[in-house]
């Protein structure tokens, strides 16, 4: 998904679970000369299952 701020960067967005908790993980993968790093971006509790 595009950022809102700055559409030029795109994030990963996934819902999980986390033993009984569902969450939706915002990630961002960027490369650097030295290898890929991952950043979250955010995590939440999904509403939809509470």
């Amino acid at each position: 998904m595009p950022s809102d701020k700055r559409p030029d960067d795109l994030f990963d967005v996934y819902e999980l679970f986390i033993g009984p908790h569902a969450i939706y993980l915002k990630f961002k993968v960027t490369d650097r000369p030295t290898g890929s790093v991952l950043g979250v971006v955010s995590f939440k509790r999904n509403e939809h299952y509470h």
